[in-house]
């Protein structure tokens, strides 16, 4: 099986294709926390593989919530454990909380990888910036592929933390104040068309008034309803106004 969570399409681009090869099945987060299956079984000499997006060097608050409440059945012993991160600048310590989180299933993790691509995080990146997107997606197959070989060939492969245990508490500090979502506000250009609402993983955002309205105090930041709105009307702690949004071409759909 490959697990994986995606709010612009990048991890689920990877997952999506790494299952393809692998014959593996595929898992989407969100929906497992919005009425899917949760006990899942992961059957003798099957593949276990888990791809993410980083976030602020670690995981994202939605992923740390999944694997609280699922439980996976481990039959047998002989599997082949892997962990894919996805990120536009770096990958902080993201691999060892991976680590953590397989050990806790009873799964060693065999081999760990991070494939660059576009990055979303537009209060750092201006996704206007054409040669900028080009260049990132140009590099994606090649690694892909050659992440893909690694995995057919079942290697062994383990990546250093890029940060101090120290730094990547700090950062993560920083995104748990920054998941308020009263950093979020909309301006005149909104139409109250709700795909935002529908977009939001955690249902944090609902339609009142032919207005988004964010209902919980925090959410999961992936800014999916930043990229997906037609009017471009959602700005971030007033850095992402006129920076651009993104949607992985090669995904029709987020799952």
């Amino acid at each position: 099986m490959v697990i994986y969570f995606s709010s612009t399409g990048n991890s689920q681009y990877i997952a999506e294709q790494i299952a393809a090869a692998t014959n593996d099945k595929v898992i989407s987060i969100r929906q497992v926390l919005n009425g899917g299956e949760k006990i899942f079984t992961l059957a003798e000499n099957e593949n276990f593989g888990v791809v993410l997006p980083t976030y602020f060097g670690g995981f994202p608050s939605i992923v740390k919530d999944f694997f609280k409440n699922i439980k996976i059945k481990v039959e047998g012993e002989n599997h082949y454990s892997y962990f894919v991160a996805t990120c536009g600048g770096g990958y902080g310590n993201i691999n060892l909380e991976a680590e953590k989180t397989f050990q806790n299933f009873g799964l060693k993790l065999d081999a760990e990888f991070v494939i660059f691509m576009v990055d979303n995080w537009t209060p750092f990146f201006d996704l206007n910036n054409k040669k900028y997107v080009e260049q990132a997606e140009n590099k994606v197959e090649p690694a892909l592929k050659e992440i893909i070989e690694k995995i057919l060939r079942q290697e062994k492969i383990k990546i250093p933390a890029s940060i101090s245990a120290e730094e990547a508490e700090k950062r993560y500090a920083i995104y748990e104040n920054l998941r308020d979502t009263k950093n979020f506000t909309i301006n005149e250009n909104c139409v109250g068309c709700g795909k935002c609402a529908r977009q939001c993983p955690l249902k944090v955002i609902e339609i009142q008034n032919k207005k988004p309205v964010w209902i919980q105090e925090k959410c999961t930041l992936c800014l999916g309803c930043l990229h997906c709105c037609p009017k471009n009307a959602i700005n971030f702690n007033n850095q992402t106004e006129g920076r651009g949004q993104y949607h992985n071409p090669r995904i029709k759909k987020i799952i």
